[in-house]
């Protein structure tokens, strides 16, 4: 694959009052990050609509514009309730006339729905003038009804539902509605289901800075499985035709396309020069520490049998997932570690183990565990989300057998962990992995990691936070931080992204990807 040229659909100037400042912009810091990541240019949207005065939003963002030719503005669509909607298509206009190539808007903040008796003409104007909308704060279903009722006006959905079954078959029965890939889009092989079913017009690629870090997005698309004109779209191809199509009136259109020399990022990783391109990592013994077989009924899955999840490893250049399966999430755990196993046994270079249970019943508790460990695993994965806390009584023995063979213990977690400390204390030879580290609280898991010896920072988490892996680098060192992917809920490449374009030195991005995890298995005593 040719390196691809950037247009960004998805940034964001300034800043809200309860995001840390790794999660603010400025001008000077989204030309900067045009820079480091080598973005020809950046479709940028106000940050301030959802907490201030959206007017002055506009004013900072068509300033910026005025300062770099880079940044294309993407304002608030503002309707002022005290006049009727005559003034709509004037403002659009007014809105065009000051380089606005799209606008954006908070339905449920401001106007509380998109009936036609709010919004007036302003979504009739918007389609006169081809001006595509961004829509936050709406559903797939909403959206699409709103793309069918204006079917010129481009909708933009910057927050799609990907993790709902219903996503890409709405988006291919709908021409004109559009998603991003930032702000959180890490579906496993979701870019390559929405091409097969011809939605490759209708994807933009989209950084999500500085909420999310755009080298997830990229590498995302990068180990993207497409034809390169596919690729060459969604990259920038896709929003550069709907920025073209904006025109003043219904005769004259608006030159938009740049003449400029691509953007070269701003690199001498090895790891980013050949993430790039889709290259394998040049990187030995990749392991990622929390993988999964099998789907979900509750979301989209597009593969998770173990041919696949190898055929996805070896593109990226990830030498061994350690997978559990999601019947964790029921009380029928021997179905879902008989096919852990079946995938060990046939992949045993590619695969490591986590044995998962039913703690209510011995059989299902203890006994399955060591069943999965008689059988090769080398680990146990334990997820409250049906209920269950790490803390009930069930899952004691299987906390000491953790303990006695230093054992890997990959929990699920969200930030909140307190309830769970008397296990780390109780439990020390026990390796406790914690799950999406970072996601929420994330000076809890400094804290952690601090006083706990025997704990490990594992990085999943779709949403890919912004400076999150420089976070917890510098505030926890880089020696117990964990490459974990998700798959195949999550994309391999995505995740990926978030470690291989942080802002750390490239041995802590090795330890991180692989060294960590080589000495986190070699604490285990064999099971006997």
């Amino acid at each position: 694959m040719t390196e691809l040229r950037y247009f960004d659909a998805l940034m964001f100037l300034g800043k809200t009052p309860d995001a840390p400042t790794r999660e603010h912009s400025t001008t000077d810091s989204l030309r900067q990050t045009l820079d480091r990541y080598g973005f020809d240019r950046g479709l940028v949207l106000p940050m301030t609509p959802g907490c201030s005065d959206p007017a002055y939003g506009n004013e900072q963002l068509f300033s910026a514009a005025q300062q770099d030719p880079r940044i294309t503005p993407c304002p608030f669509a503002h309707i002022d309730f005290r006049k009727l909607g005559t003034q709509d298509d004037a403002y659009v206009k007014t809105l065009i006339d000051r380089g606005a190539r799209a606008v954006c808007f908070y339905p449920k903040a401001f106007t509380r729905g998109m009936a036609p008796r709010v919004t007036g003409d302003l979504l009739t104007s918007l389609q006169k003038h081809q001006l595509p909308l961004f829509l936050f704060e709406t559903g797939m279903a909403e959206a699409a009804d709103i793309a069918e009722q204006y079917p010129s006006l481009p909708i933009i959905l910057p927050q799609a539902e990907w993790k709902s079954n219903a996503m890409i078959r709405t988006l291919a029965a709908t021409p004109n509605l559009h998603i991003t890939l930032g702000l959180g889009f890490s579906l496993y092989r979701g870019i390559e289901a929405m091409i097969d079913l011809g939605c490759q017009r209708q994807i933009l690629f989209g950084s999500g800075y500085p909420l999310s870090e755009p080298g997830a997005a990229m590498c995302g698309l990068c180990y993207t499985s497409a034809d390169e004109s596919s690729l060459e779209g969604i990259a920038s191809g896709n929003l550069q035709r709907l920025v073209n199509s904006v025109h003043n009136d219904q005769n004259t259109k608006l030159t938009d396309t740049p003449d400029r020399v691509p953007a070269q990022p701003k690199s001498t990783s090895k790891l980013i020069l050949a993430a790039r391109t889709g290259k394998h990592l040049p990187l030995d013994n990749i392991i990622d520490m929390h993988a999964h077989l099998s789907s979900w009924l509750r979301m989209s899955f597009h593969g998770g049998r173990a041919e696949d999840m190898v055929q996805q490893m070896d593109q990226t250049g990830i030498s061994k997932s350690f997978i559990s399966h999601l019947a964790c999430l029921t009380a029928e755990p021997k179905w879902g570690n008989d096919q852990v196993i079946d995938a060990i046994k046939r992949y045993p270079d590619r695969f490591g183990g986590y044995a998962v249970c039913w703690p209510i019943e011995e059989e299902t508790g203890i006994n399955e565990i060591r069943r999965c460990m008689d059988a090769g695993m080398r680990g146990i994965k334990i997820h409250n989300g049906h209920g269950i806390s790490y803390t009930h009584e069930g899952y004691r023995p299987v906390w000491e057998l953790a303990d006695k063979y230093h054992l890997p213990v990959l929990l699920h977690t969200w930030g909140d962990m307190t309830d769970y400390e008397s296990i780390f204390q109780r439990y020390p030879n026990a390796q406790v992995l914690l799950g999406h580290s970072g996601c929420a609280n994330e000076e809890l898991y400094v804290e952690f990691a601090h006083k706990y010896p025997n704990i490990y920072l594992e990085l999943c988490h779709s949403f890919s936070r912004h400076g999150i892996v420089e976070y917890l680098v510098e505030q926890a060192g880089a020696d117990r931080i964990l490459y974990g992917s998700d798959a195949a809920v999550h994309s391999y490449g995505q995740q990926l992204g978030r470690v291989i374009y942080a802002d750390i030195k490239e041995e802590q991005k090795e330890k991180i990807l692989s060294t960590n995890a080589v000495r986190l298995l070699d604490k285990t005593r064999a099971y006997q």
